[in-house]
């Protein structure tokens, strides 16, 4: 008998499974970044594979990756014995999201293990020898259209259902004391979740994207995360990043569950904006360098976001974003006019006194970038030194554009606060013609990890309110910068 409950301590390790050789240009298309694989003759693309430990003591399999040439060694069975001690005969269980080969050509790797697969799957016969194999063992159980769980796997597993890429493609939602997992086949591409992108064989391309914007809702109303089984690689490197799903997906190469980074966060309503913000440690950082503020004070609306870096970063990061409101408010201007030569003004005073600072700490080393969006009555304007980023999101027409341009050349800062040098460059813009709903983003170079489309697809898809925060949890096994971002939408 299968126990009533499923334990918490249920784990999730992502196994890559064989790369594919492909033609990008012709099994992707819809979003502009897939455009440059048309120059490529061909991509690699590596199919992702889940081993699930703690299902009432099995191992489970969530698909096996591509079918083997004669004499091919298989290295999601070496992954599972090198990594996991686990050999060919002790996996119990393959779910199978699909029957097509790039999912299910491996099943003849495990010889005690049951399957299960959809009966419209099936019925589909997208690859003859794999079902021939599943129809031969004697090992296979089938779910029919629409059933919520399986027995064989477990009662407590819910299953979902897409039909959009391939008829019956069924999706295991797992669950753990850290949330839930959704295993999105290949429904969702390692790239991106936007709905748009889609694959030459889909069945069914708006069916498609209405199970994309479904599974998404869901994972949002949930606070699940979205897991891939499919990532392009061209010319040995990834496009879009390490291979993992950048939105809404931890990196699952560790080990799921993965303990939430240290998250600050915080929201805003005012009469100018609305929105949130929210700090994240990177794992290979020793301290958190990074600093947000946001302030109101007499009308006057701060939003700043300050990057430290050496010894001294986060003493340097705390001070700017402290110390700016009382400069601006020593220099306020009267007129519109004069606001961006206030804000020099008080971001030069800023540094004068982070210099003094730290000389009267027996010449301490620190620096700091520094972003932010200055409001008051006279108006609205974003400051800028160093290479944390500022980007307009328009949900008009779902463009991202960046506001500001690095103050940097070969990775090394050509201006930042503090350093005991200089201060080089200081850019102020106005943001007179930012209009009403359009998305201010600030975010540190932490970010820079990630496609701007899915800065995008996360700022169009959250609430503003929770928007900060679910960018940083994104970013999760991802970046080992320090993260920081703030969110605010145009009233």
């Amino acid at each position: 008998m299968v126990p009533a409950t499923l334990p918490s301590t249920l784990e999730v390790f992502s196994v890559l499974g064989k790369p594919r050789v492909v033609r990008g240009a012709e099994t992707f298309h819809g979003a502009a970044e897939i455009v440059a694989l048309g120059s490529r003759p061909t991509m690699w693309l590596e199919s992702r594979c889940f081993l699930l430990k703690g299902v009432h003591g099995r191992n489970v399999l969530i698909n096996t990756g591509p079918n083997l040439y004669p004499g091919e060694r298989s290295s999601l069975v070496f992954q599972l014995g090198h990594r996991f001690g686990i050999s060919p005969d002790q996996v119990d269980l393959v779910v199978l999201s699909d029957l097509t080969a790039p999912h299910a050509g491996g099943v003849g790797l495990f010889p005690n293990a049951r399957y299960l697969a959809s009966a419209e799957s099936l019925a589909a016969n997208y690859d003859s020898q794999t079902v021939q194999f599943l129809q031969t063992s004697g090992r296979l159980t089938l779910l029919e259209t629409g059933a919520r769980h399986a027995d064989v796997l477990s009662p407590e597993i819910e299953i979902l259902w897409s039909h959009g890429v391939t008829p019956g493609q069924i999706h295991p939602i797992l669950p753990s004391a850290h949330g839930s997992l959704i295993v999105g086949g290949s429904l969702f591409p390692g790239y991106t979740l936007a709905p748009e992108f889609g694959y030459a064989h889909a069945a069914d391309l708006d069916k498609m994207a209405a199970e994309r914007r479904h599974f998404l809702s869901l994972a949002l109303e949930r606070g699940a995360w979205l897991a891939h089984s499919m990532d392009p690689v061209v010319e040995g490197v990834r496009p879009w990043g390490s291979g993992h799903n950048i939105t809404m997906h931890k990196a699952l190469d560790l080990h799921w569950p993965l303990p939430l980074w240290p998250i600050e966060s915080g929201t805003f309503d005012t009469p100018h904006f609305a929105g949130s913000w929210a700090l994240g440690q990177g794992d290979e950082k020793k301290e958190q360098q990074d600093t947000v503020r946001t302030h109101f004070c007499g009308g006057d609306e701060f939003y700043l976001l300050a990057d430290g870096h050496r010894a001294w970063g986060a003493e340097v990061s705390h001070w700017a974003v402290t110390l700016f409101p009382e400069q601006w408010q020593a220099v306020r201007p009267v007129g519109q006019g004069k606001m961006v030569d206030a804000i020099r003004l008080a971001v030069k005073e800023l540094d004068r006194q982070i210099i003094d600072h730290l000389e009267r700490a027996d010449g301490a080393d620190g620096g700091t970038t520094f972003l932010g969006v200055v409001a008051s009555e006279q108006g609205a304007c974003l400051v800028h030194v160093g290479d944390s980023r500022a980007y307009q999101v328009s949900p008009r027409d779902g463009t991202i554009r960046q506001l500001t341009e690095d103050h940097r050349v070969d990775n090394y800062l050509t201006s930042s606060l503090g350093n005991s040098r200089p201060l080089k460059h200081v850019d102020i813009h106005p943001l007179d013609e930012i209009p009403s709903g359009d998305f201010l983003v600030l975010v540190s170079d932490g970010f820079e990890a990630i496609p701007e489309v899915c800065l995008r697809d996360l700022v169009l898809q959250t609430p503003a309110e929770s928007a900060a925060v679910a960018m940083i949890q994104s970013m999760y096994g991802y970046s080992p910068d320090n993260v920081s971002v703030i969110v605010l939408r145009e009233k």
